[in-house]
């Protein structure tokens, strides 16, 4: 798995935070990828974030993203679209 475009989309995250979107007063960000295998898309699975709370992320959601058939993903956090803000 390549994992220098999953590094991408937490530090997007990250970056993100300060313009999310509001829901409910907790801040959610977009997050969207492709995750692929020897160049070829992962056509089956999930990808989920784990939320650093040794680095102050103390979210209790965990964002999850059901690959395709392309290998892409979009994340939601508890049926919201997006990711909370912070280290994962």
């Amino acid at each position: 798995m390549r994992l220098w475009p999953l590094a991408g989309v937490v530090c997007g995250i990250l970056w993100a935070g300060l313009s999310g979107c509001d829901s409910g007063g907790e801040k959610f960000t977009p997050v969207a990828g492709k995750v692929t295998v020897g160049g070829a898309p992962l056509t089956s699975g999930a990808v989920t974030f784990q939320p650093d709370a040794d680095k102050g992320n103390n979210t209790k959601h965990i964002p999850v993203g059901n690959l395709d058939a392309q290998g892409n993903y979009t994340v939601t956090s508890a049926a919201t679209p997006g990711a909370p803000p912070g280290w994962y």
